[in-house]
């Protein structure tokens, strides 16, 4: 059925069921051309939200590894303070240095507690620490040689005191061989006992 007569003015004689089909294509081009419009918008919003959420999952990643690093700093300060102490209970006078030899030994076990890789498979920190000290005395402060029997210390035998201080840059010839003379007697008079 066509929507013009014959003359071309309009059909007057639409059945409702015309008009219906009609309003729907109109209601339907309309919302088609809204979506359209409102598409790019869309869109732009879409991308604007996907890179604001990028974004954020980023921030997160980073924040996540920096409590991780930071956790792990904790971990090794609590650590090294708890291997230092050991250390300065026993008497080593060179703390850093025998912590450095035997850091890499050292872990946190599983409930917390700090143990060290031995020969016999893992130990506590203290006896660690006690066995490592008594196989490298090197770090504990020197022993003061004295007791029954043993001469007065820095003097040799015709009584000169050995002073530190006193070796220096320029000494005369004179000096320097009773230095050497009087580190020579307490040298001797050590290994001799």
């Amino acid at each position: 059925m066509s929507d013009f007569n014959e003359q071309g003015a309009p059909d007057e004689r639409r059945s409702p069921a015309d008009i219906r089909g009609i309003v729907q294509e109109a209601i339907e081009e309309f919302s088609r051309r809204k979506r359209e419009e409102a598409e790019p918008a869309h869109r732009a919003e879409l991308m604007e939200e996907r890179r604001r959420r990028e974004q954020l999952e980023s921030q997160v990643k980073d924040l996540l590894q920096k409590a991780r690093e930071s956790e792990q700093e904790v971990a090794r300060t609590r650590m090294t303070s708890a291997v230092k102490d050991e250390l300065q209970q026993l008497g080593v006078t060179k703390v850093d240095l025998a912590f450095r030899v035997m850091k890499d030994e050292i872990r946190q076990s599983g409930d917390g507690q700090y143990v060290a890789r031995g020969r016999d498979g893992d130990m506590p920190l203290k006896e660690f620490v006690k066995k490592f000290v008594d196989e490298n005395p090197e770090f504990l402060p020197p022993r003061i040689a004295g007791g029954s029997g043993t001469s007065g210390g820095g003097q040799d035998a015709a009584g000169t005191r050995v002073d530190l201080d006193s070796i220096r840059p320029g000494m005369s010839v004179e000096e320097r061989r009773d230095i050497h003379r009087a580190i020579s007697t307490l040298v001797s008079q050590t290994f001799k006992s």
